[in-house]
């Protein structure tokens, strides 16, 4: 398996709470939180419901802002960008898988992949290549036509984790991403995302209950009273 020391993610101290303080419905998820993350990890994230997981990954992935500490990628000071600068950063950095595909009706399966290439104008034929190779990998070409109603629940998730490779992202955040599969495409996602981490070299970190999926990962984290435990 793809293994490097270079460190690739650098949280120090990331707090986030919800509410008012002071309040009843205050909440401090995450409380000083630090973490580190090199190239090619592959990383489980445990925690009951509300535990802050979710928040978590949503942080790593610039969908949400910590309230305080330091998030540092590739030696860069995330937490300093503007939005035009995390909108770039996200979508050339970062992949993202959740429990529901969240494909576009409307749009057949090439079109619902590529949409990650729209904000680059530029290499259409070399991101068309990139996607047939992938889709072909997951052996989806053959369907490239057809819309999401026309696939399975597995496919249309394998299609998801395809539309998450296509910029070739550094990292790959997957919530939950079993969670809405039967057992049967269970382990064909997880046999996939280990196949992407293991052959390009992508940092995974992914959410889930499943004590089986996280047994799958080098490293597998608690998340509890706001802070990571190695387990």
């Amino acid at each position: 398996m793809y293994k490097s020391c270079v460190m690739l993610i650098q949280l120090d101290e990331i707090t986030k709470s919800y509410g008012v303080p002071g309040e009843a419905s205050h909440q401090v998820v995450l409380n000083g939180l630090s973490f580190r993350v090199n190239e090619g990890d592959s990383i489980a994230i445990l925690g009951p419901s509300g535990s802050g997981k979710s928040t978590l990954l949503n942080i790593i992935g610039t969908l949400d802002h910590p309230d305080g500490g330091d998030f540092i990628f590739k030696e860069k000071n995330i937490t300093e960008f503007s939005e035009k600068e995390l909108d770039r950063f996200r979508n050339r950095e970062i992949g993202f898988v959740f429990q529901f595909h969240h494909l576009l009706p409307q749009c057949n399966l090439l079109e619902n992949v590529m949409i990650p290439t729209m904000m680059d104008k530029s290499g259409k034929k070399e991101k068309l290549r990139n996607a047939e190779e992938l889709l072909n990998r997951v052996g989806l070409w053959e369907h490239r036509d057809k819309l999401p109603g026309q696939l399975s629940g597995g496919e249309c998730q394998r299609a998801a984790v395809v539309r998450s490779m296509i910029n070739h992202p550094s990292v790959l955040l997957a919530d939950e991403p079993t969670g809405a599969l039967d057992s049967s495409n269970v382990d064909k996602m997880a046999d996939l995302l280990m196949k992407l981490n293991r052959d390009s070299g992508i940092a995974l970190i992914l959410v889930t209950h499943s004590r089986e999926l996280a047994s799958r990962m080098n490293t597998i984290y608690e998340l509890k009273e706001g802070k990571l435990h190695t387990k």
